[in-house]
């Protein structure tokens, strides 16, 4: 059951309003109804209430009900004072000039609804949820999300009638921030107001504290999900191409005057080529070597899932966390080819690759663990024809490897394969729910990691296939960005080596060890980098940032203690996050991170 609370004023004695009553019966009227016409929202609608205790009561007596979900809005006026933010009511007077916003979050915070969205339109709104400048703090609890017009210094504007924020608020909901299944959520809405606003100076605010998707709207959706699902039986791998030919073009007949091609118009293979036009429609896939799909068929071309690579605010609208800056390497970036940036987008992934040591300065990944499984890993190993063949290592290279011992060294991964499949061969729904929600979820991370690259790292036996000598990477790191439920954002940071192998084996030709800075000499790194044990460790971040010369995006920092701390990994047992999180102990727990 999902409930709402929709209040607007406009009748304030000295300085009445005029679009706060349409904005509030706009969103009554929306909310009731979904896109398709089924019942959304059970909605009580208060204009023009003209006391405060009047108003405080009817908001109070909203946050006693039950629900799945429950939305409280407001239209009117704001104001703030050294004791905090208001939602004024017309009776106001000086220090009582209506509503305390944090005694609406207190409300909030005690309700029994399950999920409280509160969208504020208002002057100085975005104060809402910050600490007064007495230093009172009223928290954001669980299954808490707040979306406001303005920030907390920022005057809230009317056009012609209208709230600006509202108005953008009603088209997301008809459908502006709906995403690729037709559903609308709280941060959908807050991207999409962000985004129509470009440069103007109102900006909104968008503060949540949940686990779980909150759907505020529903309406059709461009792709219907019967042809979705049909995106795993067209590309059964995220790599996977779907070749085409001639017969997939239904004006490919000779029942059409025009030149046509054999292999004619077959009514099985249009039909799945309309799907897949649809899916191209909204960017889920693209034409392979050619600019449509028309011309894709016609010349027996294939097409591809789009690469959506790395992506920044993968944890929620509020945790924004970017690729390492990696100025220090600008100069050796082996440049994509196609898009002429730097970065190398795969699914769920990207790679800042360096072309002088042919392998990724970076890996960036985003996981959604909604199930572990193996997935398929036959198949060649295939070079990336973005970037040039002498930036990257390629099977002739593994292949001049394994002349000295097959075994020793692998076609490793800096990201996963398994890590980044977000279980398309599974429950594709979920998969499809989990591409596009941008809200935090405990099931969640982002993921850095790449190899410690330092000018004395030795070099391998046998020659690369062009007759090159490779300097082979012998410390590489990890950095893992994730959410706790108290709503911040944490990191980790780990370092491994693999020099004994490589010595017991004899790989390579080691040519002496770096110096040691004062920040690694301080943190008793030196006989790890020494490798007198092959060990994992948990170290601080600003350790890595020290090693790599990477700058990292700032959160809190578990593992402050500069001294590395070896992480003996016994059996471990790693469980579903599709399955009820709060009801199991952790299998596995590294300073609060759930592995």
């Amino acid at each position: 059951m999902k409930k709402a609370l929709v209040i607007g004023i406009n009748n304030y004695p000295n300085n009445p309003l005029t679009g706060a009553i349409n904005d509030a019966k706009s969103i009554s009227a929306i909310l009731k109804v979904n896109g398709n016409d089924t019942t959304n929202f059970e909605v009580i609608t208060l204009l023009d209430t003209n006391t405060r205790s009047e108003l405080i009561s009817e908001i109070a007596n909203f946050f006693k009900v039950n629900a799945d979900v429950g939305l409280l809005y407001f239209a009117g006026h704001g104001y703030v004072n050294e004791l905090g933010g208001y939602i004024v009511t017309p009776d106001y007077k000086k220090y009582d000039e209506g509503i305390a916003m944090n005694d609406i979050l207190s409300f909030a915070n005690l309700s029994p609804i399950n999920n409280k969205v509160i969208i504020i339109d208002c002057c100085h709104s975005g104060i809402f949820g910050v600490p007064t400048i007495g230093g009172n703090i009223t928290p954001i609890n669980k299954g808490i999300s707040i979306l406001t017009s303005t920030r907390e210094n920022e005057p809230a504007k009317e056009i012609n009638g209208r709230g600006v924020f509202t108005n953008l608020l009603i088209e997301g909901l008809k459908g502006g921030a709906a995403d690729i299944r037709g559903h609308i959520s709280p941060g959908g809405i807050y991207a999409y107001i962000d985004q129509a606003l470009g440069a103007h100076e109102q900006r909104p605010v968008f503060k949540t504290n949940v686990t779980e998707f909150v759907e505020l709207r529903s309406i059709i959706p461009q792709v219907p999900l019967s042809i979705l699902r049909k995106l795993i039986e067209y590309f059964h791998a995220p790599t996977d191409n779907f070749q085409l030919d001639p017969s997939f073009e239904d004006t490919n007949s000779s029942n059409i005057q025009h030149e046509v091609i054999e292999p004619f118009a077959n009514e099985e293979n249009v039909l799945i080529f309309k799907h897949l036009q649809k899916l191209e429609s909204v960017g889920l896939i693209i034409p392979d070597g050619e600019d449509h799909m028309y011309y894709a068929a016609m010349r027996s071309k294939t097409c591809k899932l789009t690469s959506l690579g790395y992506i920044a605010n993968f944890l929620g609208d509020k945790f924004v966390v970017e690729i390492p800056n990696y100025e220090k390497y600008a100069d050796d970036i082996a440049i994509n080819k196609e898009t002429s940036e730097s970065t190398l987008d795969y699914i769920y992934y990207s790679v800042i690759q360096s072309k002088s040591r042919r392998v990724p300065i970076i890996s960036a990944s985003n996981i959604y663990r909604i199930k572990f499984e193996k997935i398929d890993r036959s198949g060649n190993f295939k070079k990336d024809d973005r970037i040039n063949d002498n930036q990257q290592l390629t099977s002739n290279d593994y292949r001049q490897f394994n002349t000295i011992k097959a075994a020793s060294i692998e076609k490793g991964h800096m990201t996963k394969r398994e890590d980044v499949q977000w279980d398309l061969n599974g429950d594709e729904e979920n998969a499809q729910k989990a591409a596009i929600r941008r809200v935090p979820d405990p099931a969640k991370v982002s993921v850095f990691t790449g190899p410690v690259l330092d000018n004395t790292d030795p070099e391998f036996k046998v020659k690369l296939y062009d007759g090159s000598t490779f300097q082979i990477p012998i410390l590489f790191w990890k950095v893992i960005y994730y959410l706790k439920d108290n709503g911040s954002l944490y990191k980790a940071g780990f370092l491994m080596g693999q020099i004994n192998p490589l010595r017991k084996d004899n790989l390579i030709d080691e040519i002496g060890f770096r110096d040691f800075s004062l920040v690694e000499k301080k943190s008793s790194l030196k006989p790890f980098l020494e490798f007198k044990d092959d060990e994992n460790y948990q170290v601080p971040v600003k350790l890595i940032e020290e090693l790599t010369k990477l700058k990292f995006h700032d959160a809190i920092d578990r593992h402050e203690s500069i001294k590395p701390t070896i992480l003996k990994l016994e059996e471990v047992q790693i469980r579903s996050f599709k399955e009820d999180m709060s009801s199991q102990e952790a299998s596995y727990e590294i300073i609060g991170l759930l592995v």
